[in-house]
């Protein structure tokens, strides 16, 4: 499961939106884990969202880093 912490940093959302995520991911995880098809695509889904707005974040701070700013 990811971190509460993890959303807040890479989505800038306020602790109360990064709570409720997280208690959605939870329940669409336990669907997914019961077989449910469609809630694993959406965890899938969301676990590689958030990587790559994670790495976006990484890229854009290298990127300010080469430019000089």
């Amino acid at each position: 499961m990811t971190d509460t912490n993890d959303f807040h940093k890479t989505h800038d959302l306020d602790k109360m939106q990064t709570e409720r995520m997280e208690l959605g991911l939870k329940e669409v995880l336990e669907d997914a884990q019961k077989g449910d098809k469609t809630a694993y695509l959406v965890a899938s889904l969301t676990q590689s969202n958030v990587f790559l707005i994670g790495r976006l974040k990484e890229l854009e701070a290298r990127l300010e880093k080469l430019e000089g700013k």
